[in-house]
């Protein structure tokens, strides 16, 4: 039998294993302990969960909560969204999904909004089929 896919809030001591899928996924060099320290220093306004099989780290994505000056009412933004290419297309990228949205509307938040490149049209195409659309444009300097 396969082992069952479990989603987890991540914590500090997931340092290690949260390091080494961001440096897949945005090739970022950051040791476990310094992961292990943005986990704990961002924790009142930023959340990651980890996608794991078994004993192994499999994938991750990051909620940001938002809370907004000309509103009470607060946004959820996933802002990182990543899944080993081995685990791919098992239905682990929708249960990080879920995840995060299920913690945005426990903490208030009447919906979720994410970014992704305007190349990456895997990913556009995946958030579409999870119900996602285009919402806004977003600009940088």
């Amino acid at each position: 039998m396969a082992d069952a896919l479990r989603i987890t809030p991540a914590t500090e001591a997931d340092g290690e294993a949260l390091a080494a899928l961001n440096r897949a996924f945005n090739e970022v060099e950051i040791s476990g302990p310094a992961q292990a320290a943005r986990l704990r220093e961002t924790a009142a306004h930023e959340r990651a969960f980890l996608a794991w099989v078994g004993d192994v780290a499999v994938g991750f994505t990051s909620l940001r909560f938002v809370p907004l000056v000309t509103t009470a009412l607060p946004y959820g933004e996933v802002t990182e969204l990543y899944v080993q290419p081995a685990f791919r297309r098992r239905g682990i990228a929708r249960a990080l999904l879920a995840a995060a949205e299920a913690r945005a509307r426990a903490l208030g938040a009447p919906g979720v909004i994410l970014f992704t490149g305007l190349k990456n049209t895997d990913a556009q195409a995946f958030y579409r089929a999870v119900g996602y659309h285009d919402y806004a444009v977003t600009m940088r300097r």
